[in-house]
């Protein structure tokens, strides 16, 4: 068959031109794309499928991590937040494992569409820590610290609310089913702490008189001490 051009618009609005040749399909733009029409087809029913959702207001089903207590999502954009209520913990310092009494923990994790629209790549994750209940943080946004929103005092714990991982493989790359998101707070406590980054949430300690005096709280049933905390104000 002779070649055709058609022209269609993608999803950043962007006019995009293609060639339909005898056995392939040239993507047109500063480097030509040329994908096979399996693939073509597959990426097209896929585009058709996802504009009938949309246009057709059918309900999309999400499976979301334990504790989820906020989940958003737009046509490009999810959000999920998840609050794991104060508690005593096992947490690995270097070759050590300590029992500490660990904070109500918040986690917000941001993920944005893939170029192929059927998957949802991690953006951001922050960790937070709070004195309140879950039910008192509507409102809240959870992409920095304010009032009633601290940072998560731990000591891979960078200034922004992002944790380092080290080695740890994180999940990414999600359909629907964002269950797999579980290991972002699952992992505080299988993977080692060390003193890289210090304690910055909390003022005038370091990692190891930190973890001695939360452990003692939780030897003593004692809650957490968000007194502690760097700008702590309460919230009456």
């Amino acid at each position: 068959m002779s070649d055709v051009n058609i022209q269609f618009v993608d999803s950043t609005a962007r006019v995009r031109n293609v060639v339909l040749t005898s056995d392939s399909v040239v993507i047109k733009g500063i480097t030509d794309k040329v994908i096979s029409y399996p693939d073509f087809m597959q990426a097209l029913s896929k585009a058709v499928m996802h504009a009938d959702s949309v246009s057709s207001g059918a309900m999309v089903s999400y499976s979301l991590p334990n504790n989820t207590f906020k989940f958003s999502v737009g046509r490009d954009e999810l959000e999920v937040v998840t609050y794991h209520p104060e508690c005593t913990r096992n947490l690995i310092y270097f070759n050590s494992t300590l029992s500490i009494r660990v904070p109500n923990i918040v986690i917000s994790h941001r993920l944005k569409r893939a170029d192929s629209k059927s998957k949802w790549m991690v953006d951001k994750v922050r960790y937070f820590c709070t004195d309140l209940p879950s039910g008192q943080l509507e409102g809240f946004t959870f992409d920095r610290v304010t009032r009633g929103l601290y940072l998560l005092p731990l000591s891979n714990t960078y200034a922004e609310g992002n944790m380092c991982y080290g080695a740890n493989q994180m999940p990414n790359g999600l359909e629907n089913n964002l269950r797999a998101l579980n290991w972002y707070h699952d992992y505080l406590w299988a993977s080692p702490f060390n003193d890289d980054l210090g304690i910055r949430a909390v003022e005038g300690t370091t990692p190891k008189n930190w973890y001695e005096g939360l452990r003692a709280c939780a030897a003593n049933n004692e809650p957490f001490p968000y007194s502690r905390l760097r700008n702590y104000q309460a919230i009456v």
